[in-house]
């Protein structure tokens, strides 16, 4: 039997996301991004995603005093389901000393699989095929060596029958040749990838 169970979640933002460092830089950002070390490429830290969720979960069982960093107002943190979960920091009433627990659950970073941009076609959803296999989605190119090659040319696969260059406004991109692209079991009737995968161009 396996200690941990990891699950993974489609999330999809309906507002701008701007995760900032809480450093600033001169620029056309002031607050700079939350990135990954080595590509850049914005994320979500998974201490912020588990501030949110505990939050919330505090609100759903009715024990605000269990959402925060400290849970001294907690009678039982023990007993108390989102304490359990996502971990607690008590002092002793009189005493100095402090109980810690870690919780059942880690969050771990959310990390960017599809990017909506606008192009002259209309808006176009971008990612590579790594990010996407790395998500566990199944990425499938009428030709597999053009695939391959893609990102070292900078062409693009679509998933739809184009010839044409893609115009994206600020960069023209090449278009290599048609991709399928398949997402995982659990997620092909998730509402949010229906409206991805629905997205086609004539």
């Amino acid at each position: 039997m396996a200690t941990y169970m990891r699950q993974r979640y489609l999330l999809m933002t309906l507002d701008p996301a701007h995760i900032g460092t809480g450093g600033y830089r001169l620029g056309r950002v002031d607050n700079s991004i939350v990135r990954e070390p080595g590509t850049r490429i914005p994320k979500i830290p998974g201490t912020s995603l588990h501030g949110a969720v505990r939050s919330y979960a505090a609100q759903l069982y009715e024990t605000p005093e269990a959402a925060g960093q400290s849970q001294d107002k907690v009678a039982d943190p023990d007993k108390n389901p989102v304490c359990y979960t996502f971990g607690y920091i008590k002092k002793k009433q009189d005493s100095d000393e402090t109980k810690a627990y870690s919780g059942v659950v880690n969050i771990f970073d959310a990390n960017v699989v599809l990017f909506p941009v606008y192009s002259m076609a209309g808006p176009v959803w971008v990612s590579t095929p790594e990010r996407l296999r790395d998500a566990g989605f199944t990425v499938e190119a009428q030709d597999n060596e053009k695939l391959l090659e893609m990102t070292d040319s900078g062409a693009a696969m679509l998933t739809w029958d184009r010839q044409d260059a893609l115009n994206l406004g600020w960069l023209m991109v090449t278009v290599a040749g048609k991709a399928t692209i398949e997402a995982p079991v659990q997620w092909q009737d998730d509402q949010r990838w229906k409206i991805i995968r629905g997205f086609r161009k004539t």
